[in-house]
Parts: structure tokens; sequence; C-alpha cells
């Protein structure tokens, strides 16, 4: 596969509300198309609803009350970042929680906990790390040229 080289970035910031997940997902998809990176499309969406969704989780409103409109600016937000750096592309997501990811032993029944742990399994490596500015950033590669035995 041909794609971009290096120096390709997007970043979006989002709401922190479970609606950024989708539209993250959109950008995301959308613009791997555009960097022509279509072999990474599966993975890549499901990398990113799990990073923002943990995001979401971290640094949004509790409760169930939907926000009213004028409401959102004292809402938190989250901050989705995509680059190719070298032979990867890398997802990171930002929020303003600085408790760093966990990954659990999730058992087949489990219905949560499982997002760290699809991301240890597809990702070629993950990580996480506290930025001078606040909060924490949860990031994951992704190989542009899939290896044996790696799915796409």
């Amino acid at each position: 596969m041909t794609g971009p080289g290096p120096g390709h970035v997007r970043m979006v910031r989002y709401v922190a509300m479970p609606t950024a997940v989708g539209c993250a997902r959109r950008e995301a998809l959308q613009c791997l198309k555009e960097w022509g990176l279509v072999d990474l499309l599966e993975s890549a969406e499901l990398m990113v609803s799990e990073l923002v969704t943990n995001a979401v989780n971290a640094t949004g409103p509790t409760g169930t009350r939907t926000p009213r409109y004028s409401e959102l600016t004292n809402l938190g937000t989250v901050m989705l970042e995509l680059r190719v750096d070298g032979e990867v592309l890398r997802l990171s997501v930002w929020d303003s929680d600085t408790r760093p990811p966990v990954l659990k032993d999730v058992g087949p029944e489990a219905e949560e906990g499982r997002g760290i742990y699809l991301i240890d399994v597809v990702s070629a490596r993950w990580g996480h790390y506290l930025p001078p500015t606040g909060g924490k950033v949860v990031w994951c590669e992704l190989p542009l040229e899939p290896t044996a035995g790696q799915h796409g």
C-alpha cells in the first residue's frame, strides 16, 4: 500500500459527550481515505472508538441527563490526533484526567473494560503520557504496511 509521507497530521477537538465517539470515527475514516490508507480503516475505526470512548468516560458529564446547549461551554473536551509517523499511523487522544489507562484481564462475558484490551490486541504498540499542559494522552500505533499475521 502506498500512503502519505511523514508530516500528515489531523487534530480535532470534541466536547466530551458520547456523541464525540461517532464524530471522531467519521473524521478518522474520512482522513484515512484522503490519505489513501484504506487498508487501515477497520482497525483505525476500532482504535479511535475505544480511545475516544475512554476519554469521554474520563472527562465527560456524569449522570444520564443530556446537557442543554447552553451548558456545553462548561463541559470538558477531548482531542483526537491522527499522524503518520515514519512507518506507522499514530492515533492519540487527549483528555483532562491524569489517571493512567488500565489493561484489564477481561473475560468473554465482560460488557465493560474491553477498550484498552482491544487496543493492546489490535495495535502494534500503545502507551500513555502526561503532557506538560495537563491531562493525559493515550496513543496507539498501526503499521502502514501490514506485517505477517496482522489484520488490517
